[in-house]
């Protein structure tokens, strides 16, 4: 018997001594029925009015204030889900001085800045900023807006943050640093705008403002 049981585990400790270390890998997810839809406030337009002659310097940058609208996310099923913003006038983006009311975001802070369209001697006319403009409503209720840089990075408080305007900012809400399911969220954003003076404009004729952007929905 004790011949029997040696046996065993020489056999036991042979095979353990062969045996190829393993892992395993486990892919998981959820497919899911539901759907949300980004909606923004006045057709998604934001108007800094009509700026007459003499009303703008011709030497220094000219501030053309904040204007608000909100984004309203509705889900068919509570999900979670954020937003990015993409500017789609990069290349008419002019680095300046643009007055918001968390501060002044300065010109070195190009990737916070939205483009403003071109004049028709192709100069860029300025620049305009987006950030959260309070706190969003969650179902009906005081909600906190949650703020990510880049994929899979820590989410933290949105408030007094500017959304970079390459997308990869990420907007949504919660509680701490987690994101939270909701089925209908309205966040209210703020638009400060500045363009470049008049001396460098060269402006002879009506100029529009030709600012656009794209948002997008990630589901978490």
């Amino acid at each position: 018997m004790k011949k029997l049981i040696l046996a065993t585990l020489l056999s036991a400790a042979a095979a353990s001594a062969m045996a190829v270390p393993t892992t395993t890998l486990y892919v998981t997810g959820t497919l899911s029925m539901a759907g949300c839809v980004p909606n923004l406030s006045n057709g998604g337009t934001v108007d800094f009015g009509n700026f007459g002659p003499g009303t703008l310097s011709t030497t220094d940058t000219n501030q053309l204030g904040t204007q608000n609208i909100d984004l309203t996310v509705t889900c068919e099923s509570p999900l979670k889900v954020a937003f990015g913003i993409t500017d789609d006038r990069p290349d008419s983006r002019e680095p300046l001085d643009v007055v918001t009311p968390i501060g002044t975001i300065t010109a070195a802070m190009e990737s916070s800045m939205f483009g403003l369209g071109k004049t028709d001697d192709d100069i860029n006319i300025g620049s305009y900023v987006l950030e959260m403009g309070g706190d969003p409503t969650v179902d009906g209720n005081a909600g906190t807006a949650l703020l990510q840089l880049g994929s899979g990075g820590t989410w933290a408080d949105a408030n007094d943050r500017t959304i970079a305007s390459d997308g990869n900012t990420l907007i949504t809400v919660g509680s701490g640093s987690t994101p939270e399911a909701f089925g209908t969220a309205v966040f209210p954003l703020s638009i400060s705008g500045a363009i470049q003076n008049m001396d460098t404009l060269a402006i002879t004729d009506e100029t529009e403002l030709d600012g656009q952007a794209t948002i997008s929905l990630v589901y978490l």
